[in-house]
C-alpha cells in the first residue's frame, strides 16, 4: 500500500519557510530504496533519500513502514555557526504497519567541536496512521555553533531516527548522516578575517570572461592544458589550491612565498608591450597587470579567498534562509536591523544583538532569505 502525491504537491510540503534554508532542495529527487543522494555548493547542503523500519513479533515480520527525509544545511562563509533542517514523511506501510499507528523518535547530534546553539523548533507530529490518509511532514530545525577550539576543524551531522508500530518497538533503528561528501569545515586560516565554515569537498569555480581577455583565458588555457600539472583544470580534476599568506619563502625567509610569486610572474622591469591589438584589455596602464592567485598548500581555499577552479561557469547565487546563527560581527554597515537577532535583513545588515531565543526562531518581518568569511573550502 503507498501513496502517490503529485510532485508540485510534495515540494510544497517540504518547502514550509520556518524550516527551510536550501529552497532548491525541495525539488531535487528522493532516489529509491536504501540510496541516499547528495547535493552540495560551497554554503548549501541536501541531502534526500529514504529510511524504514520493520515491525516483527516473536521473530516474524509482521509489518514495515518506509519515510521519506530531506536534510538542509545552510553555512556561512563568515560566520562560525549553521542553521539545518530535517523533513520527513511516511510514504509507504505493509501488514500490520499499513492499519497500526506509527510513532517516531529522532535526535540530531554533531561531531567533533560543535554544539547546539538553543533547543529546536519543530512542525508537526511524530505519529502517523496510515491506513487513515496521514501523511504529513514532520519538519524540525536547529542552530549549530562550532567551537574554535582548534585553527581548523572537519564537522559530521547526523539524525537518528527510532521506530514504534502498533505499540512495539521496531526491530531496526535508522540514522542519516552527513558523510564525507557534505562533511563540515570551519576554520580560521585566513588572518584578519572572520572564522566560517563551508562544505569541505566542494570545489567552487571562477568565471574568466574570455571575449573580454582573450590574452588572460589564453594563458589559463595553457597552464590548465600545457603544463604538466594541469593547474585549475576541472576536466582532469586538478583545482587551484590556497597558499597561506603566513607560509614564507624557501630561498628568501624573510619574504612571503605569495610575493615571491607575483614578482616572478609580474617583475617590475617587465615593459609592457606595445601592441595593444595583442591583448587589447591590457590598453590601459603602464606595465600588464596580473591577478597573481598564489598556488595553494591546502586542496580547499578559505572561504574569503577566490574559487579554486579557472573555468567558465559560475557559482551558485547566495540563498536566504528565516534564521541563521548569531553573527560574530557588530552592525556597522548601514540600513535597518530586523528585531530578531537570527534573522538576515534584507538590506544585509545583520542584528548584534545575543544569541536567539525559541521565541525568536519563527519567520521573521524580513521572511525567508538567501545568503552564505574564513573558512577554507
Amino acid at each position: 500500500m503507498s501513496i502517490g502525491d503529485p510532485l508540485d504537491s510534495i515540494q510544497q510540503q517540504y518547502s514550509d519557510p520556518k524550516h527551510t534554508y536550501v529552497p532548491w532542495c525541495a525539488a531535487k529527487p528522493f532516489g529509491w530504496g536504501t540510496s541516499r543522494k547528495i547535493w552540495t555548493n560551497r554554503t548549501e547542503g541536501c541531502i534526500k533519500g529514504r529510511f524504514g523500519f520493520v515491525k516483527s513479533v516473536n521473530g516474524e515480520v509482521t509489518g514495515t513502514a518506509t519515510f521519506e527525509f530531506q536534510a538542509e544545511m545552510k553555512l556561512y562563509s563568515d560566520e562560525i555557526g549553521w542553521n539545518t533542517a530535517f523533513k520527513f514523511r511516511i510514504v509507504d506501510a505493509s501488514g500490520e504497519a499499513a492499519t497500526e499507528p506509527i510513532y517516531l523518535t529522532v535526535d540530531d547530534s554533531c561531531s567533533l567541536d560543535c554544539k547546539k546553539n538553543g533547543p529546536r523548533s519543530d512542525s508537526g507530529n511524530l505519529w502517523w496512521e496510515y491506513g487513515l490518509g496521514d501523511h504529513h511532514v514532520y519538519s524540525m530545525s536547529q542552530i549549530w555553533n562550532w567551537g574554535e577550539s582548534r585553527p581548523s576543524d572537519l564537522a559530521f551531522l547526523k539524525w537518528s531516527m527510532r521506530g514504534e508500530i502498533g505499540g512495539v518497538m521496531s526491530s531496526n533503528d535508522t540514522d542519516v548522516t552527513s558523510g564525507a561528501e557534505a562533511q563540515i569545515r570551519c576554520d580560521s586560516t585566513v588572518p584578519q578575517a572572520y572564522p566560517g565554515c563551508v562544505f569541505d569537498r566542494y570545489k567552487p569555480t571562477y568565471v574568466m570572461n574570455s571575449k573580454k581577455f582573450p590574452a588572460a583565458a589564453a594563458h589559463a588555457w595553457l597552464v590548465q592544458n600545457k603544463l604538466p600539472g594541469h593547474f585549475g583544470s576541472k576536466t582532469l580534476g586538478t583545482p587551484l589550491t590556497y597558499l597561506g599568506s603566513n607560509v614564507m619563502s624557501a630561498s628568501d625567509p624573510t619574504k612571503k612565498q605569495s610575493t615571491a610569486n607575483r614578482e616572478v610572474i609580474c617583475p617590475t622591469s617587465w615593459p609592457r608591450n606595445q601592441d595593444v591589438t595583442l591583448s587589447p584589455e591590457l590598453n590601459e596602464g603602464t606595465r600588464p597587470r596580473t591577478t597573481g592567485r598564489p598556488a595553494t598548500s591546502s586542496p580547499s581555499p578559505p572561504a574569503t579567498t577566490a574559487p579554486a577552479w579557472q573555468t567558465d561557469t559560475t557559482r551558485s547565487p547566495p540563498v536566504t534562509s528565516a534564521c541563521r546563527p548569531t553573527p560574530r560581527r557588530a552592525a556597522t554597515a548601514s540600513g535597518t536591523c530586523c528585531p530578531t537577532p537570527a534573522t538576515r535583513c534584507p538590506s544585509g545588515t545583520r542584528s548584534a544583538a545575543g544569541p536567539p531565543s525559541p521565541t525568536t526562531r519563527t519567520p521573521s518581518p524580513c521572511g525567508p532569505s538567501d545568503s552564505s568569511s574564513s573558512a577554507t573550502g
